[in-house]
């Protein structure tokens, strides 16, 4: 179960990242790109958490 979840989390992270090479310049791409890093960084601890649990 922790195995699909991690790897589940791991694409999301992946289509975050895809995502943001396509945000449009200034202040509302920043916006963007912050609130995908955040959201990034939680799917990497809930990842680790995953794994210390696992």
């Amino acid at each position: 179960m922790n195995e699909n979840l991690i790897e589940w989390l791991e694409e999301r992270i992946q289509s975050l990242e895809d995502l943001a090479e396509f945000l449009p310049s200034g202040e509302s791409g920043e916006i963007q790109k912050v609130e995908y890093e955040g959201m990034k960084q939680a799917y990497r601890l809930v990842i680790m958490k995953l794994k210390i649990e696992g």
